[in-house]
């Protein structure tokens, strides 16, 4: 053998395919330490787990601010470069999957809409660019099967955990697109998954009437798989994670990547121009703030409002 075969032998032993002699990949532990003021994590059997929480507060359900569409989308980048992953759960903490809207961030906001507004608009580009990398990363970025666990209601921001292969709720679990009863264009991909998933109909009734859906309902019109007590729901979804690592790899990536097309055809086609009109009413409507109250009181509704 020459210096030359020698030498790239030694390169590539170890390796598994040519790939990998170059930049690697961030492993778990990097990234892990890197969002752990925001995500629990936890991998076994590659198996990763990821529980979104309270800034710096892992026993707290997740406050929705902004930056949850950039936390989540660079994440789930992540996980889908890291080889060493297999099936993903994704879920939230305690009771809640996420909790009230932070007020301080949204008056930070307006008032900047009002006192400098050049600074406001330049400002909606990354928000757009971050709210659409939360979907993209999701459906076009994880190559493995994903299980996602709604463990109770939440202000909004179910769209991702609904466009999981799989979606677990708990029975106090309550959806909803409170956007347009807020003074929003239901743009960010709400609107987009009840629509993919319960139809056209039912989907704008749900985002010009505000009412919200159930989880048996829910499991009814076909949002969810299952509704399973918030004790138990975790262990199941770890049940048909096991029972999913039991199928040879490339049936399991190949398949999730099967499985997603309809939806990738979905987000193609229509997201790119609804979110844009989101953020072009926000644009129009700068001086006018969202009326945070609406969204809020979604985690108390009567009976009444929930189909």
């Amino acid at each position: 053998m020459s210096d030359t075969q020698e030498r790239a032998s030694s390169q590539t032993s170890g390796v598994s395919h040519i790939g990998e002699m170059y930049v690697p990949y961030t492993p778990f532990e990097e990234y892990s330490q890197r969002f752990k003021r925001w995500f629990s994590m936890r991998r076994e059997g590659g198996i990763i787990e990821v529980k979104h929480h309270l800034v710096d507060d892992p026993e707290k359900p997740a406050q929705w601010v902004y930056g949850i569409h950039k936390g989540w989308g660079q994440l789930l980048k992540l996980i889908g470069q890291d080889t060493e992953n297999e099936v993903l759960i994704m879920s939230g903490t305690g009771d809640e999957f996420l909790t009230r809207m932070d007020p301080e961030s949204i008056k930070t906001v307006a008032a900047m809409a009002k006192k400098d507004t050049e600074r406001y608009l330049d400002g909606l580009y990354p928000q757009y660019r971050d709210g659409t990398d939360l979907l993209y990363n999701m459906v076009y970025d994880v190559h493995i099967p994903t299980i996602s666990v709604i463990n109770g209601p939440s202000v909004g921001h179910t769209e991702f955990p609904l466009m999981a292969d799989l979606t677990l709720c708990t029975p106090e679990t309550v959806f909803q697109d409170g956007h347009f009863s807020a003074g929003v264009v239901p743009g960010d991909g709400q609107h987009l998954v009840f629509n993919f998933l319960a139809g056209y109909k039912r989907a704008n009734y749900l985002a010009y009437v505000g009412k919200g859906v159930s989880a048996e309902t829910a499991r009814d019109w076909g949002i969810v798989n299952e509704v399973v007590p918030l004790d138990q729901v975790m262990g199941r979804a770890w049940e048909i994670a096991r029972q999913i690592m039991q199928q040879p790899r490339a049936v399991r990536r190949l398949s999730h990547d099967m499985i997603r097309q309809p939806l990738r055809r979905a987000l193609d086609v229509d997201f790119p121009q609804q979110f844009a009109l989101e953020w072009y009413g926000a644009a129009a409507t700068a001086y006018e703030p969202i009326n945070i109250a609406v969204f809020n009181d979604l985690l108390e509704r009567d009976e009444k409002d929930v189909l």
